[in-house]
């Protein structure tokens, strides 16, 4: 298995966009085979997204949670 190629371990741009195959760029060349097909630059991301999802939150939700509004109640004794 020396000297296959491997696939890279980020997609490019291009790729991730479409939600296609990154293949493995040919020797001496730095473009993946779906970009070099098509002639575009191929532009890899500098860092990886995993864990950056966000949670969805459910409309009427702020991001800290339930709203609550307390109100005090004051008793008279007769």
């Amino acid at each position: 298995r020396t000297g296959e190629s491997k696939k890279p371990p980020l997609a490019c741009l291009f790729c991730r966009g479409r939600k296609i195959a990154c293949g493995p760029p040919l020797p001496g060349s730095k473009t993946c085979n779906q970009c070099q097909r098509r002639s575009l630059t191929c532009e890899y991301p500098l860092e990886s997204r995993r864990g950056m999802r966000k949670k969805k939150t459910p409309p009427g939700l702020n991001s800290d949670g339930p709203k609550v509004t307390v109100t005090k109640r004051t008793t008279t004794v007769p």
